[in-house]
Parts: structure tokens; sequence; C-alpha cells
């Protein structure tokens, strides 16, 4: 996991995904298209939060 430019080793984040019929996320952070639409995948890390909107076409 990358954090602001630096390599973080040994962290985990914790990745969810608003819909899995349209993406999935593994649990080291790898997107998955699965149909079109949308979804928001999300990022938790030491109380700090990321969200990625991504579409699929």
């Amino acid at each position: 996991m990358t954090y602001d430019g630096t390599k973080l080793t040994g962290s985990k984040a914790s990745w969810s995904t608003s819909k899995s019929s349209v993406a999935t996320v593994s649990t080291s952070g790898k997107v998955k298209a699965k149909a079109k639409g949308k979804a928001t995948i999300t990022a938790k890390y030491k109380g700090e939060e990321v969200e990625i909107k991504v579409t699929v076409k």
C-alpha cells in the first residue's frame, strides 16, 4: 500500500465495494469489473478513509 507517496510495508487497509454486482475488490485492493454500472470502492486505514468512484462500461 502506498500513502502520500510513501510505501507502507506490512500495512493492511480494509477494502469494500458499494455494489459487488458491478465491481469487486480483493483484500489487497485489486478491483475487478463484473458488469456495467457504477460503484464506489472504499479503503480504510488507521482512521482514514478514501473513496474511489468507478464506472464499468
